[in-house]
């Protein structure tokens, strides 16, 4: 309850800051599209890095991991053997240093700052309960501007790595 508490708090506030607010609408995904809704994704900046949000809803209990993408998109696409895989369309891990993302940012807004890292964030794992639900709210020091996602792909991974829900930064 503390937790989707501050989900809502940060959402009124990103709603009622200046700034652009960052959301994804993260969707199950597979090897044909996506498939359903099951949560969002909440950024902002905070004193000591990228606030992140997340509430997801629909997913089979068990550990995931959460990790943030080149590409602006959650399609399909071919794999390593040559057969579609979801989500691949996301792309390679980004990093700090890649910036913002090839559709740009809304016109009003100027560009942030790439960071310097090399290396992808790490995020915490997230933990999906019996009741197919995960909440999780963490900040990411690497990005020092939340804007540096914009049209970025969060992806969640489950066994194997395999990508099993997919979202757009906008």
């Amino acid at each position: 309850m503390r937790l989707l508490l501050a989900f809502v708090v940060l959402a009124a506030l990103i709603r009622s800051a200046h700034a652009e607010q960052l959301r994804a609408a993260m969707y199950l995904i597979d090897a044909a599209d996506t498939v359903a809704p099951v949560g969002e994704v909440l950024l902002a900046d905070s004193p000591d890095g990228a606030r992140m949000l997340v509430e997801l809803r629909r997913l089979p209990p068990g550990s995931y991991r959460l990790s943030i993408h080149l590409g602006g998109d959650c399609g399909p696409g071919p794999d390593d053997t040559g057969g579609m895989a979801a989500g691949i369309l996301a792309g390679d891990l980004w990093t700090p240093a890649d910036g913002v993302g090839e559709s740009g940012m809304a016109s009003d807004q100027p560009p942030p700052d790439a960071g310097t890292s090399t290396t992808p964030p790490i995020l915490p794992p997230l933990e999906v309960g019996d009741d197919g639900r995960a909440a999780a709210e963490f900040t990411i020091p690497e990005i020092t501007d939340a804007n540096q996602l914009w049209h970025r792909s969060l992806v969640v991974h489950g066994k194997d790595d395999a990508r099993v829900a997919c979202g757009v930064v906008d």
